[in-house]
Formats: structure tokens, C-alpha cells, sequence
């Protein structure tokens, strides 16, 4: 219930924004990047609702590939990161993501965190989404941050962005 779950421990507790990793793994997996927009025009899930309680996740002990329930799409892990590391809400990284999926995948992950605490993104960043359709996904957060995912081209508007991380299907840029 995003309207009254962590609102019942008085602001006092961050609750797993299962929706919004539900809404990004189907993206990736739908290749529809349209479901990474409200119909009110905000990010889907918890962080569109109440930001400051959402605990982002891609994966943990509950959905993880070892135990067969529901892993979130291997080859779209970077992407994933790329987008909760971004976007507002309390981002976790899962263990085997960063330890165990070799060095090309951590070196991503602890690039983009150090990028979301140089450019001072927090739980309650604010999302500009600017096209949310089929083969793109482009938002910008903070006025610092741009991202693009999905297939099409796209880069933010102006010359002073400037390329941050790139990979399979996403891209970042900051000022």
C-alpha cells in the first residue's frame, strides 16, 4: 500500500520499493520504456509517491537468482544501477552485484555512486522525465544528472553536459 505503508511508523521507517523495480525490470524486459512514467507525469513506483521512504533496490535475498524467484534481467544490471543511482530514492546495492559480477560491473556500480555524491543527488532529487516511450527513456535529476536509456538516440540539451558513463543501452552525463 504506497499511500499508508511507511507512513504508519510516523516517517520512521524506509519500506523496499518493490513497484519500482517491478516497473524497471519490466521495462527492460518489455524493451517499453514508457512504464518508467506515471500517467501523472512522475517516476512510477514508491520514489513517485514518497521518495524519501523508498529503499531502490534491483535484486536481494528474496528475488536473487539462486533462489529462483523472480531475478531482475542479468544483462540489464548496469542500466538498472544506472537508473536507481540517479534517481531519488534510498539506492542499495546488492552484495553478489558488486562483489561477485566480476570487475567490469563493479567498476560501473562504484562509478556511478561516486557520481551521484559528487553531484549531491539524495532521496528526494527531483526528476524532470523528458520522453518516456517505447525505445528511450531520458530524464534529468537535479538539473545535475541526465540519463538516457533504451536503444534510441538522445543526449541532453546544451554544451555544458558532459559524458559521465556509458554502456549497453544507458548513458549519463553531468554539469
Amino acid at each position: 500500500d504506497v499511500d499508508g505503508g511507511p507512513d504508519r511508523t510516523g516517517g520512521k521507517s524506509c519500506a523496499f520499493d518493490f513497484p519500482t523495480r517491478g516497473f524497471l525490470k519490466r521495462a527492460f524486459e518489455q524493451n517499453n520504456y514508457e512504464l518508467l512514467k506515471s500517467v501523472e507525469g512522475r517516476c512510477p513506483g514508491l520514489i513517485g509517491h514518497w521518495p524519501a521512504m523508498a529503499m531502490t533496490f534491483l535484486d536481494n535475498h528474496d528475488t536473487e537468482p539462486a533462489n529462483h524467484n523472480d531475478p531482475y534481467p542479468t544483462e540489464r544490471v548496469a542500466a538498472g544501477y544506472a537508473y536507481l543511482l540517479t534517481h531519488p530514492g534510498k539506492p542499495c546495492v546488492f552484495w553478489p552485484h558488486l562483489f561477485d559480477r566480476g570487475q567490469a560491473l563493479r567498476k560501473t556500480i562504484l562509478s556511478l555512486i561516486q557520481l551521484r555524491r559528487r553531484a549531491r543527488l539524495h532521496a528526494e532529487s527531483g526528476v524532470n522525465i523528458r520522453l518516456a516511450q517505447t525505445d528511450l527513456y531520458a530524464a534529468v535529476i537535479d538539473d545535475k544528472i541526465a540519463l538516457k536509456l533504451g536503444p534510441a538516440p538522445w543526449q541532453p540539451d546544451g554544451d555544458d553536459w558532459q559524458p559521465a558513463l556509458d554502456g549497453d543501452d544507458f548513458a549519463v552525463w553531468s554539469r
